[in-house]
């Protein structure tokens, strides 16, 4: 079990497995490396791994806890290992040396919990590199920039590194500027998990530069750190530079193939407008059970609104009927609207009921009415209306995202966003029209992924999703309906989805290929 000081250090030493595993690597691809340096030695596995390498002439490893550095320097390593006592970040920016080889695990460490110096120097080194100050997320990325600067043009940077870095949004400048600097990226992924101790999903980054005229991205998927050989590899040559690493799983001609269908669609961007929902800042406060909506006699201040996307438990098209079977099963599914209201207007219950709560604590004892959504807006409790849409999307899911027509006036939290279509556009037709295979592709490469699997989408990646509307018979919105009622596969949905719309202007083969490139995404993330 790891302790406080470990996980504010971002201790989680590298399993000897993966160690070994990149010093096989490294022998596989003929790699000789003279001068190594390792940027967070930690307890010495690198340096131990790589000590009886005969080709290694020197093999620097920094380390800045000194309980760490003298246990390193008990170890009795040979000569050619010099042991600096120092944060890499400041060794970095002293240092004349460059390295052919710099490898190690970075630490993890979330930029709430940097001390205000180690900001300040990892601010300094995105500026150094004309990045901006706001990538500075979490010190593995100080580490991935100021590696940059110690090593030889032709040297390579070889690294233990959250998944998040392929994909999220705040690394995306980072990785276009890697892309600038380096010819050849390789990303390694593990069909088991690397830490198995913590929810951080991980992979290897390898980042070098060679002879190739062509720069690229190769991905390789290894069954696990004892496999020599990876069960699945692809390449990315034209298609850079690539917005989300992790989606060099597919190959060139498929992103040319997506590129190509999405070509000949509006975007939702094109097609609504659309926002995220309501954010209460206390969902479980501000928003009522039918029996606490009588209790409180505030039945006048209520607006229906899902909080959950299971409530609806698969429903495709949402009636007033089916709302108001939600709230006689006890969801809390009424949301106060009290903003605007004079509070002359309030019941006594009610009014009792939001002094109780205002003086609620969390678990670092700061009263609601004191958080920073409430003290924010007065009254304290008067929750900001965000306007409901036409359909809405659940931003996070599982296997297959959501949409729901809106026929019963519903709000959302902000866990969907809500879709106010132009006048040309019938919603049912265009919730319909969602479920073929290029959108639902999109969906998989244009979000990002957490651990566990769970899928999500930000508002401006949910708005470059082409949408091939066709307007839709009500038989078929109907039999499509059902089908989610009935819970049917959703290949099934999909399949007739496409016979409605992208059937009648690509070639089967093309619509298959797109289906694999789905699966294959899915089962990136959820493996």
């Amino acid at each position: 079990m790891k302790n406080i000081e470990d996980k504010l250090s971002g201790s989680y030493y590298t399993p000897f497995r993966t160690v070994q595993f990149m010093k096989e690597y490294l022998v596989r691809e003929h790699k000789i490396y003279r001068s190594v340096l390792e940027p967070s030695a930690g307890d010495g596995r690198f340096v131990d791994e790589f000590e009886k390498e005969e080709n290694i002439e020197s093999f620097t490893v920094v380390e800045l806890i000194e309980e760490k550095i003298r246990k390193l320097k008990n170890k009795g390593y040979p000569e050619y290992v010099k042991i600096v006592a120092d944060d890499f970040l400041s060794f970095s920016e002293k240092t004349n040396e460059k390295y052919q080889l710099i490898i190690g695990n970075p630490p993890y460490i979330n930029i709430k919990n940097m001390d205000d110096g180690s900001k300040e120097k990892a601010k300094g080194i995105c500026e150094k590199y004309r990045l901006p100050g706001s990538l500075m997320q979490n010190m593995w990325v100080a580490f991935v920039l100021a590696s940059v600067s110690c090593l030889e043009r032709d040297g390579t940077i070889f690294f233990v590194l959250p998944m998040e870095f392929l994909q999220v949004q705040y690394a995306e400048k980072i990785r276009l500027f890697l892309e600038e600097h380096f010819k050849m990226f390789f990303y390694l992924a593990f069909k088991e998990r690397m830490f198995p101790e913590i929810e951080q999903e991980s992979c290897l980054v390898y980042l070098t530069n060679g002879f190739e005229k062509q720069p690229y991205i190769n991905f390789k998927m290894y069954a696990g750190l004892d496999s020599d050989v990876p069960y699945y590899c692809s390449k990315i040559e034209r298609n850079k530079p690539l917005k989300k690493w992790t989606n060099a799983i597919l190959s060139d001609a498929d992103i040319d193939l997506l590129n190509l269908i999405d070509s000949k669609y509006k975007k939702v961007s094109e097609v609504c407008d659309a926002s995220p929902g309501i954010v209460t800042g206390a969902n479980n406060e501000f928003i009522l059970t039918k029996e606490q909506v009588e209790q409180l006699e505030c039945q006048e201040f209520i607006l229906p609104t899902i909080p959950k996307s299971n409530i609806l438990n698969g429903q495709f098209i949402v009636t007033q009927d089916i709302v108001q079977k939600i709230g006689e099963k006890g969801k809390r599914i009424y949301l106060l609207n009290l903003l605007n209201v004079d509070e002359n207007l309030f019941s006594e219950p009610l009014r009792k009921y939001l002094i109780t709560i205002g003086e609620k604590e969390n678990a670092s004892e700061i009263k609601l009415k004191n958080r920073y959504k409430c003290r924010n807006r007065k009254p304290w409790y008067g929750v900001p209306i965000v306007r409901n849409g036409d359909l809405f999307f659940f931003k996070r899911y599982d296997r297959v995202p959501r949409i729901c027509v809106n026929e019963a006036d519903l709000y959302t939290t902000d866990i969907a966003y809500n879709m106010r279509l132009n006048p040309a556009y019938d919603k049912e037709s265009m919730a319909f029209c969602f479920y073929n295979s290029l959108t639902l592709t999109q969906c998989e490469f244009y979000g990002r992924y957490y651990a566990g699997g769970v899928s999500e989408l930000t508002p401006g990646e949910f708005k470059r999703l082409a949408i091939p509307y066709h307007k839709i018979n009500k038989n078929d919105i109907e039999r499509l309906s059902e089908m989610f009622k009935e819970n049917e596969d959703i290949d099934q949905i999909i399949a007739f989805v496409n016979s409605k719309t992208i059937e009648m202007e690509w070639e089967h083969k093309q619509i298959l290929r797109l289906d694999e490139m789905r699966r294959k995404l899915i089962k990136r993330r959820l493996t």
